[in-house]
């Protein structure tokens, strides 16, 4: 068999190699973040490290907005090639609103951040440039995973990596001093350079049919982006309060304990991520030939799959947290497992709460989403001052974050239990 051949069955694989893949191409992702922050800390003063971290929080919310507008929608088409009919319209208007937000992200940065930092542009530059190919790869990524090309997808993660080490390694050859326009500029580069050479590898043919008119087809998603959006900012809320509350009514030190317990679980997040770009183009597809049966039995599967996941890891960690204080943290947080147990419930009800997520996502389902999740959002901050003001201490605010959770978590199970006799499955705006 040829090369090309091969690789073109790997792209289109359907068993478990996909998941391999996917958890692949997640691991490049996570290697180069936990790679770029710990070289950051070591060879920056804390201002400059915070700039870093200020600037990949803005990343993070223009990509949970462009997930919002553009991804959400990407992700529930039927998988398969641009020329299906029911991708054709979709993927130009998206890929034209890609172009936008991209072109609008980096020129708004610059023009900000130079007002804002007006003695010197060389920060303002880099983030200019870092922002917008951050969005860029994050839309190839996409792309590909919902056309099922799962090794393009690992492959341009591959590069990311390879790129930013390289450049890093000219750096450090050339004596250059490390600072953060130059990290910035180097995952610029990384980053935009992988992705515009996906882009024009997965929508090269789509360029010269674009006209200003596909951005009007927009209209008929608005109202499920602003939704998407909604559901969004509820789980940022849900999910990330109580670190707020911990920071205001405590200290740094709680903080830093409740990093320190969460550190060894967030490998979970990452397979269960690994896991989703496949899984949910799984539940379209079945939402596709309208296989409410089996659309439902993925979406079970799935959630036993993160339990049987999740629920081990936590243990593990729970159990060896002696050795794990004593060999990596220098002794310290020994007395802390039962904070490792209640983070790792959390973690728990987490995931599952995120499968099934996915499987609403998959059916569209936003609204209905975006209430459950403000609900889930309310109830976490209510239960979470209660027991602050009620002085139970600060790792308490996990039960108030959990809370939230479950609360969210039987709310889309209760719908999911009253939709089974009578749902079909929609399909996607064309």
């Amino acid at each position: 068999m040829r090369l090309a051949d091969r690789l073109r069955s790997l792209n289109l694989s359907t068993g478990p190699l996909r998941y391999i893949l996917s958890l692949t191409e997640q691991g490049f992702a996570s290697t180069l973040n936990l790679a770029a922050n710990l070289w950051l800390i070591r060879h920056l003063d804390p201002a400059d490290y915070g700039l870093f971290v200020l600037a990949t929080n803005a990343a993070l919310i223009l990509c949970n907005v462009q997930g919002g507008m553009t991804i959400a929608h990407l992700m529930t088409l039927p998988p398969g090639p641009p020329t299906r009919p029911e991708r054709d319209q979709p993927e130009r208007m998206i890929l034209s609103m890609t172009l936008l937000m991209v072109s609008m992200s980096g020129l708004l940065s610059a023009v900000a951040l130079a007002i804002f930092d007006w003695q010197t542009v060389v920060i303002p530059l880099a983030l200019a440039l870092y922002l917008p190919a951050l969005m860029l790869y994050s839309y190839t990524r996409s792309l590909a995973f919902s056309r099922g090309l799962v090794l393009t997808a690992a492959l341009q993660g591959a590069a990311v990596l390879l790129i930013a080490a390289t450049l890093l390694g000219i750096t450090l050859l050339l004596g250059t001093t490390q600072q953060v326009d130059l990290a910035l500029l180097i995952l610029a580069l990384a980053y935009g350079g992988a992705g515009l050479v996906t882009l024009v590898q997965l929508c090269g043919g789509m360029f010269r049919g674009l006209r200003l008119h596909d951005l009007l087809h927009f209209r008929a998603y608005a109202r499920e982006s602003a939704w998407v959006l909604i559901g969004i900012g509820s789980i940022e809320l849900l999910s990330r309060f109580n670190s707020v509350i911990v920071s205001v009514w405590f200290d740094t030190a709680a903080v830093g304990t409740l990093g320190a317990t969460m550190l060894l679980l967030r490998p979970i997040g990452m397979v269960v991520s690994a896991w989703s770009l496949i899984g949910r183009v799984t539940m379209v597809e079945k939402r596709e030939a309208q296989d409410w049966p089996g659309f439902v039995k993925t979406v079970i599967q799935s959630m036993g799959g993160a339990l049987a996941i999740s629920v081990p890891w936590v243990l593990l960690i729970y159990f060896a947290w002696p050795l794990i204080s004593a060999h990596l943290f220098a002794g310290r947080y020994a007395g802390d497992a039962w904070i490792v147990l209640l983070s790792g419930l959390s973690v728990i009800v987490g995931v599952v709460l995120f499968v099934l997520s996915l499987g609403f996502q998959s059916l569209r389902r936003f609204r209905l989403l975006a209430w459950t999740d403000l609900a889930g959002a309310a109830s976490a901050i209510g239960v979470t001052l209660l027991l602050v003001t009620a002085h139970f201490g600060f790792a308490m605010t996990l039960v108030g974050m959990m809370a939230g959770q479950i609360l969210d978590l039987v709310l889309l199970g209760a719908v999911l239990v009253k939709m089974l006799p009578q749902t079909r499955p929609v399909r996607a705006i064309s």
